[in-house]
């Protein structure tokens, strides 16, 4: 009902709201990827009992906030080390750059989901469990890339991105 998924939405959100100053905290005394483990197994879990169907009598009220809590934990978690990669005069090229990229992600998501799911004659969608076990893979892909560009950054520690060299002067 219209009045559940609001409530859903409530607590998701205000949940997130405390929640996200709690990550940020972590991320800055462990780093990125090592929280990243934590919000990618808590988005796994989530997924299995919401799209998957292994619920074990979790009311959705409370399996949605966790969702709502990793993937956010997730953003903060890559732009805490996304921040870092560009110089400050390539800041914005780079947030450009990422914004194009998170949009062709979506575009190409829209499309691969058009083929893995369907409407059976009731209106029920045929194939979401499959769909779910897909996003899990992808899902998984974020700390393993995240941990590669931590270290190529040299670790968490907020130094010298990518062992960066100052601009040139210019006249």
């Amino acid at each position: 009902s219209a009045k559940g998924l609001s409530m859903i939405y409530l607590v998701g959100g205000g949940t997130n709201f405390f929640v996200a100053r709690i990550i940020g905290r972590l991320a800055d005394k462990y780093g990125s990827a090592p929280i990243s483990l934590a919000t990618t197994a808590l988005v796994s879990a989530a997924i299995l009992m919401g799209y998957v169907g292994l619920n074990p009598g979790i009311p959705v009220i409370l399996i949605f906030p966790v969702f709502f809590i990793a993937n956010s934990a997730r953003t903060i978690l890559i732009q805490t080390v996304a921040m870092r990669i560009p110089r400050p005069r390539e800041r914005a090229a780079f947030q450009s750059l990422g914004q194009s990229m998170q949009g062709l992600s979506m575009g190409v998501s829209s499309i691969a989901t058009s083929y893995l799911i369907a409407s059976a004659p009731d209106g029920r969608l045929i194939g979401v469990p499959r769909l779910a076990i897909g996003v899990m893979t992808f899902v998984w892909l974020f700390p393993l890339l995240l941990f590669r560009l931590e270290r190529m950054m040299g670790g968490g520690d907020g130094g010298d991105p990518l062992g960066a060299l100052p601009a040139p002067e210019t006249a």
